[in-house]
């Protein structure tokens, strides 16, 4: 005979955990092993295959806990109930540990066929989590730039000679094709040394070289070699970080 799914249940409402404990207790697959209202109750070395904790206990509170859990207990796996659709603190959840996620208007029966699933190794993910974690990903890179153009950047990181030619030139405007006839190289040569300026500042963007070159004292704020700083406006914020 197969040896039941052990489970225990984590939510602050006790109506709801008699009513899973009732309907778990159904199925022959699974045992209720443990309940808790109250997240500082749970015992976290107690020998249950899977956590199934709701979205609701507090503020931070089901995050701690599966980290905690976690950190414990990593081979445990952590079901989340009660998701709103677009809720935010599922990727905390996942981040945190938890492998899958009921949301709060799904029948019964979708928390059983993903706590065996789950119990079988099997990945639980959709459409929403998908549509979040992009979301999670275009903040972060937006946040990324922003400190990167902002924070000034390790001392000994250093601009050889010709690299901050390079980047007075690029304040002005200058095109890597200006520049290349401006220094007599080639333009692969420029858009070489401009590449080498970015991953030193740790930068996407020309514009991000320039602000920070200027933020650190790198190059002067004045109107740069070409006596005018007009250049003929291309200042390589197109879709290509090198210029052209």
């Amino acid at each position: 005979m197969t040896t039941p799914i052990q489970v225990h249940l984590v939510d602050r409402k006790e109506l709801l955990l008699d009513a899973f404990k009732t309907l778990l207790a159904q199925d022959p697959e699974i045992s209720v092993v443990g309940t808790a209202t109250d997240p500082q109750q749970v015992d976290l070395e107690r020998s249950a295959d899977l956590f199934v904790i709701s979205a609701n206990l507090g503020p931070g509170e089901g995050v701690a806990l599966v980290r905690s859990l976690k950190r414990r207990r990593p081979a445990a796996k952590v079901l989340i109930s009660g998701v709103t659709r677009e809720d935010e603190t599922l990727l905390d959840f996942i981040e945190a540990g938890a492998v899958g996620y009921v949301l709060e208007n799904e029948p019964f029966v979708q928390m059983v066929d993903k706590l065996k699933s789950l119990h079988r190794n099997r990945t639980i993910c959709s459409a929403q989590v998908a549509r979040l974690v992009y979301r999670r990903a275009l903040n972060l890179r937006h946040q990324f730039a922003e400190s990167s153009a902002d924070a000034p950047f390790a001392d000994d990181i250093q601009l050889t000679e010709r690299e901050t030619e390079i980047l007075e030139w690029v304040q002005c405007g200058s095109s890597n094709k200006e520049i290349a006839a401006r220094l007599g190289i080639s333009v692969y040569t420029v858009k070489n040394h401009v590449h080498n300026i970015l991953e030193k500042m740790q930068v996407g963007r020309r514009r991000e070289a320039v602000r920070l070159a200027l933020k650190n004292g790198l190059i002067g704020n004045g109107n740069g070699n070409n006596g005018n700083g007009n250049g003929n406006g291309h200042n390589g914020n197109g879709s290509n970080p090198l210029g052209r």
